[in-house]
């Protein structure tokens, strides 16, 4: 009998990130390098056995990445097509079940079968979707690290209104989202939610507004 999800940990986004910090310090422990190496962090994680690729199963089970406990350790499926012609969705995807792995450990314990998982993962989506925020805020934050994002957010603002003024906010803006995705390797909606959870958003605009050259006074 699976594990009941309700019983699962709850988190705080500050109580996320520091799991974050953990996980990267015990990956990166001499500085975090951009983009992270998603497969490196979670295949080292001591809850992680392996990445494995499989055909077909978002065609099959319309999920791009799932996981199956083997004894206390995890594997992490991903789906090979989308591994191959999509990285950025399949980076995020990589680091969403990480994020379940580290979070919730204690849920996944009895999935010993693909079966077992996706039925799960129809029971948090259904009537447990805090867990799934958590699980992607985890990935956001693990992917888009808060120290990282607020460096390169600063250098590349003020570069672009040197470049094109103040009267291009818009573009400016765009700019950054588009420029920091390709640098983290993501999509752009994640790197536009992930710069609204740190605030940065609001920085960059206000200091927009104000025709500043620098995000600090915001």
């Amino acid at each position: 009998m699976l594990t009941d999800p309700s019983h699962a940990q709850k988190y705080t986004d500050v109580g996320i990130e520091r799991k974050v910090s953990e996980v990267l310090r015990e990956a990166y422990p001499r500085g975090i390098e951009i983009p992270v190496d998603i497969d490196f962090v979670a295949e080292i994680h001591p809850l992680v056995n392996a990445i494995i690729l499989l055909p077909d199963l978002q065609d099959r089970f319309n999920v791009i990445a799932s996981l199956v406990c083997k004894s206390e350790r995890v594997d992490i499926f991903v789906d090979e097509d989308t591994f191959s012609k999509y990285p950025a969705r399949a980076r995020f995807s990589v680091a969403h079940e990480l994020g379940h792995v580290v979070l919730h450990s204690g849920i996944w314990q009895k999935c010993h079968t693909l079966d077992d998982t996706l039925d799960m993962q129809r029971r948090i989506k259904t009537s447990y979707c805090n867990i799934e925020r958590m699980a992607n805020r985890f990935a956001g934050a693990i992917l888009m690290p808060s120290s990282q994002m607020d460096r390169y957010v600063r250098k590349l603002y003020k570069g672009l209104v040197e470049m094109y003024g103040f009267s291009e906010q818009v573009l400016i803006k765009e700019k950054i989202q588009t420029l920091l995705a390709q640098q983290c390797k993501v999509s752009i909606k994640p790197m536009e939610i992930r710069l609204g959870e740190l605030k940065l958003d609001k920085k960059i605009k206000a200091a927009l507004q104000n025709q500043s050259y620098y995000l600090e006074e915001f």
